[in-house]
């Protein structure tokens, strides 16, 4: 039997109000839910962010994309130069000559060089129209010097341009003098018809030498030719062309072993080139 008792009050019950849970022992837990409050950012707040972020991304963004286009040509580079070596030590072993004494022996152009080494890179073939005398012009292709003069044709004119299946750029320069000295000068751009097309950054000097290897421009080497002039026989000193208001000819040793032309303890592709 129910009783009524007139000393208990009703008691109303919602969701949002404090409600009590009894625990073990008799504990009592008490939630308030009275002061939750939901919160979000206005519309102005919004924008105001996007502002914020839009001007810190505008800031660093070129920095980055610098940065990484420098990698990227860094990384190019040096694959270049190690498959230069590759091709040249293959060269070697399936002609029985290095580069330097088949240079020797056609007596008269690079070209038939050229053609031969060239087969050692995938897709390697030469542009149309490539003469000794006159450089087959590439369309829009403006090469640059290092402090930033124009040039209307790569230094290496002596075989006309060559490319291969990744669309890097190859030319030979002078004959040897003789078989103890190392030569020719190859010049690669490690990007192909991509910019900035400047010698220092993208287009490197090598030079074949006569134990059938190759070293990029500015490392001395005992078989190097003695008078320091790309025009005679294609061999310029590190410290002589690789300053920023230079041709930028003789970067290559610096560049491969990211060290700064004249600074101790400086990189290349970070302090040098920027």
């Amino acid at each position: 039997m129910i009783q009524n008792d007139t000393n208990l009050k009703k008691r109303t019950y919602s969701p949002w109000k404090r409600a009590a849970f009894t625990l073990a022992e008799s504990a009592t837990h008490v939630a308030h839910f009275d002061n939750i409050r939901r919160t979000a950012f206005t519309l102005a707040e919004v924008l105001i962010t996007l502002g914020i972020i839009g001007i810190v991304a505008a800031m660093t963004m070129p920095a980055l994309i610098n940065r990484t286009n420098k990698k990227e040509l860094e990384v190019a580079l040096k694959k270049t130069y190690s498959e230069l070596n590759q091709a040249s030590m293959m060269f070697y072993s399936n002609e029985g000559i290095s580069i330097v004494e088949k240079y020797l022996n056609e007596n008269t152009s690079p070209i038939p060089l050229a053609n031969a080494f060239m087969k050692y890179f995938q897709g390697g073939h030469k542009y149309n129209n490539a003469q000794w005398q006159n450089v087959d012009e590439i369309e829009g292709y403006t090469i640059y010097h290092l402090n930033g003069n124009a040039q209307n044709r790569i230094i290496c004119n002596n075989s006309g341009y060559y490319t291969d299946n990744i669309g890097r750029i190859f030319a030979f320069n002078d004959l040897p003098k003789n078989s103890n000295e190392n030569g020719p000068v190859l010049c690669v751009d490690v990007n192909g018809e991509k910019l900035p097309n400047k010698y220092g950054y993208d287009i490197f000097l090598f030079l074949f030498t006569v134990d059938g290897h190759v070293i990029p421009m500015g490392q001395e080497h005992k078989n190097n030719p003695t008078t320091n002039s790309i025009n005679v026989n294609g061999f310029i000193k590190g410290e002589d062309e690789c300053k920023k208001s230079s041709t930028g000819f003789s970067c290559a040793v610096f560049a491969i072993s990211d060290t700064h032309p004249t600074e101790k303890g400086k990189t290349y592709w970070k302090d040098f080139i920027r």
